[in-house]
């Protein structure tokens, strides 16, 4: 997509990271998420991220102007988990 962009378009001039996933049962309790599913969300959370990163910042660099804007919604707020 990346190239594309490049050779298409230019380049993008802003990324948004906006990817989540909630794979924990709504209500779920914090200490009782299992390892397997906190990797898997942390595939798409962070590295899907830094992967979008990855592709489009060096296009930005070349260009000298380029925006990473990372968007969270209210599942993200530590406030949300259940810890009893």
């Amino acid at each position: 997509m990346a190239a594309y962009t490049e050779r298409t378009f230019g380049g993008v001039d802003i990324v948004v990271n906006n990817a989540g996933v909630m794979l924990d049962p709504p209500g779920s309790r914090a200490q009782d998420v299992k390892r397997d599913v906190l990797v898997a969300t942390f595939e798409v959370k962070v590295y899907g991220a830094i992967g979008l990163c990855h592709a489009f910042v060096p296009g930005m660099l070349r260009r000298r102007f380029g925006r990473i804007v990372n968007v969270s919604s209210g599942m993200a707020q530590l406030s949300a988990m259940h810890t009893s």
